[in-house]
This record gives C-alpha cells, sequence and structure tokens, in this order.
C-alpha cells in the first residue's frame, strides 16, 4: 500500500510537472525598455500606410486581442492631413508569415490629444490557429495621421514590417510597441474562421 502510495505521488507529480512544462507562451508584448521611438501611420485619402510587427505562436490558440501604442496631436495638421481624432477608425489585421491577410478588426478612436493603447478586440471571432508565425499590423481607416510608437529594438521578438503602397519592407534593427494575447484553450469555430474572410485592405 505505501509502495502504491509512493508510485501515485511520484505520477502525480510527474503529471503536474508536465502540464507546466507543457504550457506555451500566450502572449507577446513589448516590455517598453529604452526610449521610445515613433513611425507616422498615415491615410491621405487616397493610399494609406500600414505598419507590421513579426511574431511567434507556440501552440495552437484562439487570439483575444492586440493593442498598439498610438499618438495624436489635434488640430495639427501634417503635408495637408489633418490629424486623426475621435470618431475615426483604424483597422487591424491578422496576417500570415508572409503577410497575407487572414482577418482583421476595427477599431473607432475615442481621443484625439496624447498617447493610449489602442485596443483592437479578436476575442469575438473564435477560431484556431496553429503554431507557427504571424504577423498583426495596423492602419488608418479614415483620412488622417497619427504616431505609431516603437520600441527601439527592445519589443517582442521578430521584424517590423511597413508597407507605403509599393510592397512590404523588413526593418530588423525596430519593433512596434505592442501587446498581443492569445489563449491557449480557446475553443476553434470554422463558421466564424477569419480565413474565410479574405481582407480587401487598401
Amino acid at each position: 500500500m505505501k509502495l502504491f502510495g509512493k508510485i501515485l505521488i511520484v505520477a502525480l507529480a510527474t503529471l503536474v510537472a508536465g502540464t507546466a512544462f507543457g504550457q506555451c507562451p500566450q502572449s507577446a508584448i513589448s516590455t517598453g525598455l529604452g526610449s521610445p521611438n515613433n513611425v507616422i501611420l498615415v491615410n491621405d485619402g487616397t493610399s494609406s500606410v500600414l505598419y507590421a510587427q513579426a511574431f511567434t505562436v507556440e501552440c495552437s490558440s484562439q487570439f483575444l486581442n492586440v493593442e498598439f501604442a498610438l499618438g495624436l496631436q489635434d488640430p495639427i495638421e501634417l503635408n495637408g492631413v489633418p490629424s486623426l481624432a475621435t470618431g475615426d477608425y483604424l483597422r487591424a489585421y491578422l496576417m500570415d508569415d508572409s503577410r497575407n491577410v487572414i482577418g482583421w478588426t476595427d477599431h473607432q478612436l475615442s481621443f484625439q490629444n496624447g498617447s493610449e493603447y489602442i485596443n483592437f478586440d479578436l476575442s469575438g471571432r473564435t477560431f484556431e490557429v496553429g503554431p507557427g508565425d504571424y504577423h498583426v499590423a495596423v492602419e488608418a481607416l479614415s483620412e488622417g495621421w497619427g504616431r505609431i510608437y516603437t520600441a527601439n529594438g527592445l519589443g517582442v521578438v521578430g521584424s517590423m514590417w511597413t508597407d507605403t503602397g509599393s510592397g512590404w519592407t523588413e526593418d530588423a534593427t525596430d519593433d512596434l510597441m505592442i501587446r498581443i494575447y492569445w489563449d491557449q484553450n480557446g475553443v476553434p469555430n470554422d463558421n466564424l474562421a477569419w480565413g474565410a474572410m479574405k481582407a480587401s485592405y487598401r
């Protein structure tokens, strides 16, 4: 009986340790170390700039939300383009490792001066993605400009990418100030898979 008890205890300890060891990271968050810099997010009424951040997911997961750090200065214009302000829209994209769009969600701004993390809620789009490399990107849907903060290379592991209208270019020396969260225990729902919602952006 004592031997059985010891075996059971060892088995339970092994199971707990295995479960803990098997847990995957479920977020990618810029630490904010160093001096933040910024890049200009702009929609001039005919074209818009997109910024993307590469990151890695180690387990099959459901995405919950992504947050970009945005700074606004209303009513300052930039080359005739007004500042983004309350009521304007931004869009966040989830992309695969080749920056093909899987899906997107929008956010309406509720401020026009200062800096905030803009939260894009992905939790209503219940679906599962496999382990691998992904990108999240942001653009202004409304005409206007703002500042997207970067972490001077001290943020999320992965490169920052920019598309000004002629294709994506990589900046391996910098990262977006960003917070990305996902849930390893999310329940997939094929009916709402973003893969069936191909984006037509630009």
